[in-house]
């Protein structure tokens, strides 16, 4: 079992959100904890680092909301409504956006946005996400590239074609935004960066793809059991360094129970950090598999740790290398990985030094990126990445 962590009041509400929204309990009360004293100002900055106003206002209504102050009352009620108008502008982009997709015959998959908003409460608004994420083949990159500039949406990655293919292969999404707008699309053909070696099967899931409707509009998602396994991915990718990442994970687990799912050890630790914070969210025989693997135990264990601070730490560039290598099953795989990790070039590297060269030269290029970040001053990454 993973110990207790000692929690604020207020990320003890936050967490009591989660297992309101997941509805693995018959009642959360928060008034229990609102007695105790909470800093609503201390409350709203947690959950906005968090990602979890909607799930604050949503879990506050009813008789806790007699509790609430006036002004942050006012500030949860005005932010539940930003965030309704701007899921509401992104879903008819997104609707848009596919249709002009399939006409060119890109086969595409909506990954978290509005869609899980849906699948895990049952609301578009209850989630806080600000760029649109969609799954295709990687052959068909080039052609959906070419689409969405006709929308109006163009690469951050500017290349020929000779360098589309060692782009192809060492990455594993492409971001474009939108010339006006600024809006931001990301183009996926993994769920996680290629030195993970975290193959997909595109056509397998495509063909067993689920379709959902949303305001009138049908898209099409992942099988249950691999949406699930790709949240644990995309939470492992981004050192569930927010709350918000576990409350989806366990919100669509409540609604949608998977079974038989491949426990590798990124997902078993996902698995153990969602089943601690919310309890009752995987099923016994799941549970079992995962807690088989104590690695998987200890990455969820330092992960939880993070989370209950003042808000989501930083993480050094060390710090996340050596978890994401611990999530490598054998010292063999290991070494493989971070040699990887090391000499695969990524979108960041290009970021970092816009030379012109050949993508491929990139390669190079990126040891030396990682070593400046660690040696000038940006040893704590804002965001895990920075890596990738």
């Amino acid at each position: 079992m993973i110990k207790a962590v000692e929690r604020s009041p207020e990320f003890e509400i936050l967490i009591r959100c989660c297992r309101a929204q997941a509805a693995v309990a018959k009642q959360v009360r928060l008034s229990a904890v609102i007695d105790i004293g909470v800093r609503w100002d201390a409350l709203l900055a947690l959950a906005r680092r968090h990602g979890m106003l909607p799930q604050l206002r949503r879990s506050l209504r009813g008789p806790a909301w007699r509790m609430v102050p006036a002004e942050p009352a006012a500030a949860l009620r005005s932010a539940y409504r930003t965030n309704l108008v701007r899921c509401l502008d992104l879903m008819r982009e997104l609707a848009r956006l596919l249709e002009m997709l399939g006409s060119a015959g890109v086969r595409a998959v909506t990954l978290k946005g509005p869609v899980l908003s849906v699948q895990a409460f049952g609301d578009p608004a209850a989630r806080v996400f600000h760029d649109l994420d969609l799954l295709i083949e990687a052959p068909d990159l080039p052609g959906a590239v070419r689409q969405l500039g006709r929308a109006g949406y163009v690469p951050e990655v500017a290349m020929g074609h000779r360098d589309a293919a060692s782009f192809v292969r060492q990455e594993s999404c492409l971001g474009l935004r939108h010339r006006r707008s600024g809006q931001a699309v990301e183009l996926h053909w993994n769920y996680l960066p290629m030195c993970f070696r975290h193959p997909v099967d595109f056509a397998a899931l495509w063909r067993d793809r689920r379709t959902i409707a949303v305001a009138g509009r049908r898209f099409a998602v992942l099988p249950d059991r691999e949406n699930a396994r790709f949240l644990c991915l995309h939470g492992f990718k981004h050192g569930w360094d927010r709350l918000s990442l576990a409350c989806d994970l366990a919100g669509y687990l409540s609604g949608t129970p998977v079974i038989s799912l491949a426990v590798d050890r990124p997902v078993a630790a996902g698995m153990l950090l969602v089943e601690s914070l919310v309890p009752g969210t995987i099923d016994a025989a799941c549970a079992a598999a995962c807690h088989a693997d104590a690695t998987a135990e200890r990455l969820a264990r330092g992960w939880e740790r993070r989370l209950g601070g003042d808000g989501p730490d930083r993480m050094t560039i060390m710090a996340a290398t050596m978890g994401y290598a611990a999530a490598q099953q054998g010292w063999h795989r290991r070494l493989v990985f971070l040699w990887r990790l090391l000499f695969t070039a990524t979108v960041e590297d290009w970021k970092f030094w816009k030379c012109g060269k050949p993508y491929r030269l990139y390669t190079l290029l990126r040891p030396v990126r990682l070593l400046a970040y660690h040696l000038l001053g940006r040893r704590s990454l804002e965001s895990v990445d920075a890596l990738h």
